[in-house]
């Protein structure tokens, strides 16, 4: 099989893709120099074990009816990262690769009178294979380096790049500020290479940040967790302890924004609404209390009979709200800002409950650990709009004995939980889906079990899970970390930490861990195999053995890492690790 080579002389436009794999998508953008209009089309590349190579694609003619005297510049691409493209494949349409940006081949195109651009009618005047024999690889060169310049000058390409490589860029709420996608895609890929490498003071800078007087129970970021390069982008924690106050810090700088007053019990938990900047604590007394992010003053509060044992910020189609269980077994559904009482339903009689709510906050996890009573999922807009005398819409999931759950992150109702199995000797990983069915009584869920495992006998019970995607499972027992899919396929297991793993996040980018061997573990998704693969990247050190404990709680977004150092005299400080963009910098161009 032949190789895809770039001509001598093209040192200076990168080609970091070229090679012989064959297999994904391919783009072909098309630019009119009369028109000063692009257009993009995507199709599917077959592999080199099928019976015939695919055909270049049908485009339509923009202004068909003159297209013929329109003369095009094409640029082919390969969008999957890491694709490789067949020479044969770019022979058959009279193409030869060459060292461009992402991979790929320029050439020349022209409507044929009347024949469109289907499969005979696309035809090269001049391909680069060609133009190499005519003209000296200097000129060649700049004829790539011209056509280049002109494709990247584009609005539409860089955008389709974003949304090809990052799916959070698909979403509505995202905000580009004064950059320009161009800028974006190159920040963002700049800022992946800085996390992934991880070199201290070149990478990122660490901060000790210090204030509180007690135990730090809980962080939450309440900036939004979306990438942003336009000088506008802050990374924001709050933080409640022991010492009754919950305060409010700017990563970047390492220093305090604001602190609230002495409050009259210890904090125990701290959800936020980034959107709304707001911040919801409780302490261990029950007393939730909303604070504004920006400048600390108390907006409402509402008192629960008992202590919390959870704590859920939603935000659902019909407003955002506050989900809270307490120890007696009842679950309160509250509005945000105004905490006003929409709902109190029975859960788990005396029982203190957990809470997860579904990626879109279509749906309410609610179990109790290690209890014969089995979990139970309720659909939340029924929580909200609480018809008289009718119980909300739910289910009771048919196990027991429940440690732990997560939640698919890529499905909206995706559910998977450890348990026990029917003779509770053996830790089974059941994965459900979600829908909800009319019915002449009204609303009913439907649950379908998907899949199920046993877990190793030589596991651990795990003591963490997340989802990834919509079919990994992370699991944590011990200082062991450990990778399956939702059929039980086991893909990676990693033993990192020297001492237990007491905190993990996860998100689409990375994963990282934090133990009390003192450190934070980083790593970083490979999403070129199907399932992505997990792979080990380095250490994030905290203080010194002599004064420390360390981690127990660790958070991130997209240009940061928070972690909780714990202390040896009963105090907590904060350890931030902020990731640099220098955009344009030459150590990190691969």
């Amino acid at each position: 099989m032949a190789s895809v080579e770039p001509p001598r002389g093209a040192e200076s436009v990168r080609c970091p893709h070229a090679g012989t794999r064959v297999g994904g998508q391919l783009c072909l953008i098309l630019f009119s120099e009369a028109l000063k209009a692009s257009s993009l089309w995507r199709f599917i590349v077959k592999s080199p074990g099928s019976s015939a190579w695919c055909q270049p694609p049908s485009i339509p003619t923009e202004g068909s009816g003159q297209g013929g005297g329109h003369r095009f510049l094409a640029l082919v691409s390969l969008w999957s990262p890491g694709m490789r493209l067949h020479s044969r494949l770019l022979r058959s349409w009279g193409l030869h690769a060459v060292g461009l940006p992402f991979g790929g081949a320029v050439a020349e195109f022209k409507p044929q009178d009347g024949s469109g651009w289907g499969p005979i009618g696309v035809k090269p005047l001049t391909s680069i294979s060609t133009l190499r024999t005519r003209v000296s690889q200097d000129q060649t060169c700049h004829l790539l380096t011209q056509v280049w310049n002109e494709v990247s000058g584009t609005k539409e390409l860089w955008r389709q790049l974003c949304l090809r490589r990052w799916s959070s860029c698909k979403t509505s709420q995202m905000t580009l500020g004064t950059q320009t996608w161009k800028e974006y895609y190159l920040c963002r890929s700049e800022l992946e290479f800085r996390m992934e490498c991880g070199r201290p003071e070149k990478d990122f800078i660490c901060k000790a940040i210090a204030g509180h007087t007690g135990e730090i129970d809980e962080l939450a970021y309440i900036s939004t967790k979306e990438c942003r390069f336009d000088g506008q982008e802050k990374s924001m924690v709050c933080t409640v302890s022991s010492d009754s106050t919950v305060r409010a810090w700017d990563v970047q700088e390492g220093t305090e924004i604001w602190s609230s007053p002495l409050q009259p019990a210890a904090l125990v938990n701290v959800v936020t609404f980034p959107r709304l900047q707001l911040a919801i604590t409780v302490d261990e007394r029950g007393l939730i209390k909303v604070w504004g992010a920006e400048n600390g003053w108390e907006q409402a509060s509402f008192r629960l009979p008992t202590f919390s044992s959870a704590l859920q910020a939603c935000e659902h189609s019909e407003g955002p709200f506050l989900l809270v269980a307490c120890a007696e077994g009842f679950l309160y559904a509250l509005t945000v800002p105004q905490l006003q009482l929409r709902s109190r339903t029975r859960v788990f009689p005396s029982s203190p409950t957990s809470l997860l709510c579904s990626p879109d906050c279509q749906w309410v996890f609610a179990s109790t650990q290690n209890s014969d009573l089995g979990p139970k999922v309720f659909h939340t807009r029924s929580l909200l709009c609480l018809v008289e005398d009718e119980p909300p819409v739910s289910t009771t999931l048919p196990i027991w004995l429940t440690s732990r759950a997560c939640w698919a992150p890529d499905e909206t109702a995706r559910l998977m939980v450890t348990h026990r199995n029917d003779n509770g000797t053996q830790l089974v990983i059941t994965t459900y889906e979600l829908r909800t069915k009319q019915s002449r009584e009204g609303v009913d869920v439907v649950v379908q079990q998907m899949a199920s495992f046993l877990l190793p006998n030589s596991m651990t019970p795990p003591h963490l899970m997340k989802g990834h995607g919509s079919q990994v499972i992370l699991l944590v027992s011990g200082s062991e970390l450990a990778l399956f899919t939702i059929h039980g396929v086991q893909l990676a297991a990693f033993q990192d930490h020297q001492r237990p793993i007491t905190s993990m996040w996860v998100d689409q980018s990375r994963v990282i861990t934090a133990s009390f061997d003192l450190s934070l573990r980083v790593y970083v998704w490979n999403k070129e195999t199907k399932p992505p693969v997990l792979k080990s990247c380095y250490h994030l050190l905290g203080g010194s053995h002599r004064w420390a404990s360390g981690f127990t709680h660790v958070e991130g977004d997209s240009m940061s890492i928070v972690g909780v150092e714990a202390r040896n005299i009963g105090t907590s400080i904060l350890r931030s690790y902020c990731f640099k963009v220098q955009r344009g910098s030459d150590d990190c161009i691969n």
